[in-house]
């Protein structure tokens, strides 16, 4: 889902179609010369193309495109090549983004100063890509691409009952620890491996058993939940041990297998609508008027996590 507006919140609806043979074309009525915004809400590949067409359509009419924030940075798991078979989709999928950008950062203003937002990212492969791409950075935009940290969502959140959090592997270390820095927590620390060549998981592993205790409340700290299998089963094993109530913090959700099998393990689950599939998803269980699963699933809107990022730059330009 992509969304196109200016600073002063004026929305510019687009008209997207297909041809028969499958092309994908958009009409974009847009003669302002104030500089416009665009977010991405993922959906599909698909939509990169989109992209370009509406960036296009935008700098043909003379426009600058400020700020394009992508929450969920689509491929950013894939962020190497993990063997002779499989690709390191992350370098394509920003490859493409960079042939859509590049013949307009060097053709006149449109792009001239935009910056590139996106929101907990999977990976630092991501940064070093876009920051150290001799095609990407030039003199007046040194800093091209930001991603907020998840910990900079616990404001929009209640965690006054949490005692503890929970890092479920050694790549989720860093983010629990700002999370429990944030929170003034300890952490219960966790790892597991997987078989790259059948994607299965070993048994989780506690490494500090101390920080189980009984009467305790739990928060699980991560960046993407898709399937929740990893988490489903992390959790189960904790409370095998202690049967104590685990929440879960995701800062996307696409809820793949569906909201229930996550509900039957966690108390809550905490994230934002960044995936357009995972966030249709609770709209279809508030529909359903369930208040005891609707109850347990509290959502922040993206743009209300960058509406703090926006107001900078809009300072910025008037300074």
């Amino acid at each position: 889902m992509i969304t196109i507006f200016d600073d002063n919140r004026n929305f510019y609806p687009y008209e997207l179609m297909n041809f028969p043979e499958g092309e994908s074309f958009v009409k974009l009525n847009i003669n302002s010369k104030n500089p416009v915004n665009i977010l991405w809400k993922y959906e599909n590949d698909q939509e990169l193309f989109v992209l370009g067409l509406i960036i296009d359509v935008i700098c043909h009419n003379g426009g600058v495109l400020k700020n394009l924030y992508i929450p969920y940075f689509p491929h950013a798991r894939q962020d190497r090549n993990t063997s002779k078979n499989q690709p390191f989709s992350l370098r394509v999928f920003v490859g493409c983004l960079k042939e859509i950008l590049f013949g307009y950062l060097t053709n006149g203003p449109c792009l001239e100063k935009i910056k590139i937002h996106s929101l907990d990212i999977h990976s630092g492969v991501l940064s070093s890509l876009i920051n150290n791409n001799p095609y990407l950075v030039w003199l007046s935009n040194p800093e091209l691409f930001k991603s907020l940290d998840s910990c900079e969502l616990i404001q929009h959140f209640n965690f006054s009952h949490i005692n503890c959090i929970i890092c479920p592997d050694k790549g989720a270390k860093d983010r629990s620890t700002q999370w429990a820095d944030k929170l003034n927590l300890p952490i219960l620390y966790c790892e597991k491996t997987r078989d790259p060549s059948t994607g299965r998981l070993s048994d989780p592993v506690i490494v500090n058993m101390e920080n189980l205790r009984s009467g305790w409340a739990y928060l699980l700290v991560d960046d993407i939940g898709t399937g929740f299998g990893t988490h489903i089963q992390l959790a189960n094993f904790i409370k095998s041990k202690i049967n104590v109530p685990i929440e879960i913090f995701v800062s996307h959700a696409g809820f793949s297998n569906g909201i229930e099998p996550v509900l039957n393990v966690f108390d809550r689950i905490y994230t934002t609508n960044s995936l357009v599939k995972g966030h249709n998803k609770i709209l279809d269980l508030q529909r359903q008027n369930n208040p005891l699963q609707w109850g347990s699933i509290f959502v922040v809107d993206v743009e209300k996590i960058f509406e703090k990022q926006m107001q900078e730059r809009r300072g910025a330009d008037h300074e």
